[in-house]
């Protein structure tokens, strides 16, 4: 399958910029999607689509903010959803979807604080049945704080997502949910840096995907990480 992009940006002045892109793609079904004994379907169509992008950006010394609209149009879009045990058709191609959506970025520096975050509000439907795509929320975002002091970062993050649908039907609906990140770096010398992460710091319970039916005795939710406590060591060469 051949697929390609062309784009272009245009540079208005030091701080503004225009750009657009087109592009096709192409994407197989999984091995799993083929293959995986009970819920596999060889007979999976691979997803084709066009997508066209357009975007301004603003930027100077210590400000950074972008406004992007897209449109994903996708024949024979790969869902997968619950509709009995061992069933070849929990596996199947859409006959088109359309993703249209608007995503807001910005950066900010207030001299030791960095303010920075992004939002994304979108209508993934199917286009034969005016039906949102499962398991895909219409808005979502995440926002973080940074406070910069000598050799350490410390940083707070929010992340965002408004609520979605288990199933091509929007009979399942899956609330949305907000978790608290607590990050903290701190730099031994200019090539090394040590890195503490605590994730979903207050043990936020909340699912982005459930097998068959929330009211069925039968289903069952797709674990999601509750607290979680990470560090790791970095140097550039």
């Amino acid at each position: 399958e051949t697929t390609g992009s062309i784009g272009y940006a245009y540079q208005i002045n030091n701080q503004w910029k225009v750009s657009s892109s087109y592009g096709t793609a192409f994407v197989a079904p999984t091995f799993n999607y083929l293959y995986s004994p009970g819920t596999n379907n060889p007979n999976l169509k691979p997803e084709t689509s066009k997508n066209i992008e357009a975007s301004l950006k603003y930027s100077d010394n210590s400000t950074s903010i972008s406004l992007t609209a897209y449109q994903n149009a996708i024949k024979d879009f790969i869902i997968y959803e619950a509709i009995a045990e061992n069933s070849r058709t929990n596996t199947q191609n859409l006959n088109e979807a359309k993703i249209q959506g608007i995503t807001l970025t910005g950066n900010q520096f207030f001299e030791h604080i960095q303010l920075k975050g992004s939002l994304t509000a979108e209508s993934p439907k199917n286009k034969d049945t005016n039906k949102y795509l499962p398991r895909r929320a219409k808005l979502y975002g995440n926002l973080s704080i940074n406070y910069y002091i000598r050799e350490w970062i410390f940083g707070i993050e929010q992340i965002g997502s408004g609520s979605r649908y288990d199933d091509k039907a929007n009979n399942n609906k899956i609330e949305g949910y907000m978790i608290t990140n607590l990050i903290a770096n701190f730099a031994l010398n200019e090539k090394t840096t040590i890195n503490f992460r605590l994730d979903n710091a207050f043990d936020k319970a909340y699912a982005l995907a459930y097998e068959g039916s929330q009211s069925s005795s039968t289903g069952y939710i797709y674990q999601t990480p509750g607290r979680s406590l990470y560090t790791n060591l970095r140097y550039d060469f």
